[in-house]
């Protein structure tokens, strides 16, 4: 997972469009939040995931503009960072599935309600 977090956040450094949205984040912190993430959703034990993923963007909706276009390219450099790692590829379909169904809680579109329970 380790291997994963850092090509993850190495594509995220690179790219100027969403650089900004941890200029000011402690870098370790995330990695750990990341590492947990990532584990959580490949396990499929993700019970409300949704609320805690838009507890913890909330602010970066509303005070950095945290949008669809920056969510997906997130996913993007999620992606390659799992073509990068080579994970399983049931592993990596699951994780990729997982964040993708979580679009509407990081953005604050739809409001968490537990009903992530997969």
């Amino acid at each position: 997972m380790d291997a994963l977090v850092c090509s993850f956040n190495r594509y995220i450094h690179e790219d100027p469009r969403i650089l900004h949205f941890f200029a000011e984040a402690d870098r370790k912190h995330i990695e750990r939040k990341q590492a947990w993430f990532f584990t959580t959703l490949m396990m499929r034990k993700h019970e409300g995931t949704a609320d805690y993923m838009a507890k913890t963007h909330r602010e970066l909706v509303l005070k950095k503009g945290l949008n669809g276009e920056h969510f997906d390219v997130m996913l993007a450099c999620l992606e390659k960072a799992i073509i990068d790692v080579d994970l399983p590829q049931n592993h990596a379909r699951v994780i990729l599935t997982a964040a993708k169904a979580l679009k509407g809680a990081v953005l604050n579109e739809a409001a968490p309600n537990g009903s992530d329970d997969k």
